[in-house]
């Protein structure tokens, strides 16, 4: 009996143990993220314009719409609201097409602004656009023209903005980038 008491004692302690420890702590402020900074000058790189084609490979970009966000994401019939962890929401509109014989897998873009900071795709913010927006973890087929909505959450104080886009090999074997006039 006295062994029984003993393993008691041992899971109740292991389970308060974990219980704590799964705890957040209330008074510990949020800590602002930040971003990785590459060695990028984008003002060195050869740039498209925004409405160009842009070849990479076997496929094709173009990006028809970027467009300033804010600070807040709201979507029509839906309660809730998203604000940005690092500064304020851009939503960029782009056309995808896969012009070679095989399938691709889209799985992210990446954006780097003036001070070499780069940014992924905001996840979170797919939440507010339909499902056939989001561009993430989508096959690019052969021959079919797709288009896509990626948001990213920057810096407030990014001047300038540019999309890097692969030839969505893994990993990327030619890049180019295109200037979001921003």
């Amino acid at each position: 009996m006295k062994k029984y008491g003993i393993l008691f004692i041992i899971v109740v302690f292991g389970l308060v143990l974990t219980i704590a420890g799964c705890r957040q702590t209330p008074a510990e402020p949020a800590l602002a993220q930040e971003q990785p900074v590459t060695g990028i000058d984008i003002s060195q790189l050869d740039t498209q314009d925004v409405g160009q084609e842009v070849v990479t490979g076997d496929i094709i970009w173009e990006i028809t719409e970027v467009e300033d966000l804010g600070t807040q994401l709201t979507y029509e019939g839906h309660p809730g609201f998203l604000e940005p962890e690092v500064g304020k929401f851009i939503s960029i509109t782009f056309l995808i097409q896969n012009t070679g014989e095989e399938g691709k897998t889209f799985f992210d873009l990446t954006a780097i602004d003036d001070k070499g900071r780069t940014y992924s795709i905001c996840l979170a913010a797919f939440a507010f656009f339909s499902p056939e927006e989001a561009c993430v973890m989508q096959e690019i087929i052969p021959g079919v023209e797709n288009t896509y909505t990626a948001v990213f959450d920057i810096e407030a104080d990014a001047n300038q903005l540019v999309l890097q886009v692969t030839d969505l090999n893994l990993p990327p074997q030619e890049l180019a980038y295109i200037d979001l006039d921003l």
